[in-house]
């Protein structure tokens, strides 16, 4: 604060020829006519500034005050016989009276940035400067202040900042995205690569076998959903996702989660259970099977996750036109801190989380991607140390007919009066990937070839019409199998392909249609999947001579 001989408070020992004309000599009233000219030419002057000029005497009380300033608007008609400091924010007084309070006449004060109080409580923030005039031979001493509205800079300072801060979270999230991204690609290859040389151990026994040969196998599937999630939301990110809808049978995808999940709430200690919303054909409708698979996956995965003990519970409903899914689960729980960042990409919505458990961070901002992407919406409703549930929506679109593929197929093995039909050849350069597709498909169909790249199908083919299937590879030496596709399409249109290829976006999958395979299978592929695919051509009748 100032003291008390601060021009802000200090009197004037002699009295003031504008409070006390009757007592001032002749002099002093020439000199107050001249510095009302003054003051009135001043006035003239500023009403062409953009910036307020302010003139107070010594104790701050305004004399003065320029009509052009924009910022004041309704405060203009307020200022006339108040103090300055009524126009400063409480919590910037201080640093005014400090800035003005030294002022020596002749002298301009330093400039101090300070919130303006407009009449409605708000302010705008301003930088002011200050310098103390007077007649040369007198004590009649005045306060001019030139005030600049800086109140778009300081927004822009304050965006400025928050981006920083942004920019800093983000980088921050990002190092332990590929903190969390190189221990969940690490950890599943480590066991993988450990237990193939447990197995190549002498005298292994067949239960110690099954036993690592099933590590692998989860090793593998959890390797696979960390990939899955980079491709799921780069797809996202890059706007190249597209809805590929087809019949689904509600109910079935519900059996199919739940079958999925089971052992591992089991694991957990985890009670699992799931409902049903329609029955019969009600629960046939049009939407994008993978995509919802997706979605509800992330879900239920997290839901058992970050439940150590309770229940999760999934199913769906429907609400007018829309079927709403939800996953229940007993769970942690999220703070309201929390909240706003569950649906952020690398954010386990805490970051301690990160470390405490699996994961890249990445499925709830895949499941929001694919929720909007079908025209739904999804939300939360969490109370820490509580539990969680979330729910999404998707239209409702009755189907007509019910779609096999879409449900569990119990038998993977093909007909026997079909099999014999069935010639399938190969084309992979990679030879375990040809050593999978034979034991999948062995004892399953007549004969089995195989041939090394794009060049040698094409050949082949034209040498042998009794091929009825062609599992055909994307990425090959010599030729690939886009182009070998193309080429025998100009020979051969009976004949079906099914592409195989690691990519999965969408124009990868276009062009493989394009050039006239049937069916893209992405990598890694399994046997149900492929097998399903062949029971669909073999029931439309395509396989038959």
């Amino acid at each position: 604060m100032a003291s008390h001989n601060s021009p802000l408070k200090r009197k004037n020992q002699r009295q003031n020829s504008i409070n006390k004309p009757q007592s001032e000599s002749s002099s002093n009233k020439d000199l107050v006519e001249a510095l009302k000219t003054k003051v009135k030419h001043l006035s003239y002057l500023s009403d062409y500034l953009h910036d307020l000029i302010i003139i107070t005497n010594l104790k701050g009380r305004i004399l003065f005050y320029s009509k052009s300033s924009e910022f004041l608007k309704d405060n203009l008609n307020n200022l006339s016989g108040k103090n300055i400091m009524d126009c400063v924010t409480p919590e910037d007084k201080d640093k005014v009276y400090n800035a003005f309070g030294g002022c020596k006449p002749f002298r301009e004060c330093p400039q101090v940035e300070f919130r303006f109080q407009c009449m409605d409580d708000s302010y705008k923030w301003v930088e002011a400067s200050s310098i103390i005039i007077a007649e040369r031979d007198s004590r009649l001493e005045r306060l001019v202040f030139r005030i600049k509205n800086i109140n778009k800079q300081k927004q822009l300072e304050k965006e400025v900042e928050s981006l920083r801060i942004e920019d800093v979270k983000s980088e921050r999230l990002i190092t332990s995205f590929l903190s969390n991204l190189s221990h969940e690609i690490r950890t599943p290859m480590n066991g993988i690569m450990g237990f193939t040389e447990m197995l190549e151990a002498p005298n292994i026994s067949a239960e110690s076998k099954i036993k690592y040969i099933e590590i692998i196998k989860r090793c593998g599937n959890h390797l696979v959903q960390t990939i899955d999630q980079l491709i799921d939301i780069s797809t996202i990110d890059a706007n190249t996702s597209k809805v590929n809808s087809s019949s689904v049978n509600v109910n079935t995808f519900i059996d199919e989660q739940f079958e999925y999940f089971v052992s591992r709430a089991f694991e957990k200690g985890v009670e699992l259970k799931f409902n049903k919303g329609l029955a019969g054909d009600y629960a046939l409708v049009e939407t994008d099977y993978e995509k919802l698979s997706v979605i509800l996956k992330n879900l239920i995965n997290n839901a058992i996750k970050f439940t150590d003990k309770g229940k999760v519970e999934f199913g769906y409903n429907r609400i007018g036109e829309a079927l709403r899914f939800y996953v229940i689960d007993t769970g942690i729980g999220i703070s309201p801190e929390q909240k706003p960042l569950v649906f952020k990409k690398f954010s386990h919505g805490d970051e301690k989380l990160s470390s405490n458990y699996e994961g890249i961070g990445l499925g709830l901002s895949i499941a929001k991607g694919y929720v909007d992407l079908l025209g739904g919406d999804i939300w939360m409703d969490s109370t820490l140390g509580q539990g969680s549930t979330f729910y999404f929506t998707i239209p409702y679109q009755p189907s007509k007919t019910d779609d096999d593929l879409q449900g569990v197929i119990k038998d993977i093995n093909l007909p026997s009066t079909q099999r014999e039909k069935l010639n399938v050849l190969i084309v992979d350069d990679e030879k375990v990937s040809v050593l999978l597709l034979n034991s999948y498909l062995e004892g399953s169909c007549n004969e089995i070839y195989s041939v090394k790249n794009g060049l040698e199908a094409v050949d082949f083919l034209k040498n042998n019409n009794n091929i009825d299937l062609v599992l055909m590879d994307v990425r090959m030496p010599v030729m690939n199998g886009l182009e070998a596709t193309r080429q025998i399409r100009q020979f051969n249109q009976d004949v079906i392909i099914f592409m195989q290829t690691a990519h999965t976006t969408p124009q990868y999958i276009d062009d493989a249609l394009i050039v006239g395979s049937n069916e893209v299978i992405t990598k890694p592929i399994k046997k149900r999947q492929l097998t399903s695919l062949i029971k669909k051509y073999l029931d439309l009748g395509f396989f038959k001579k």
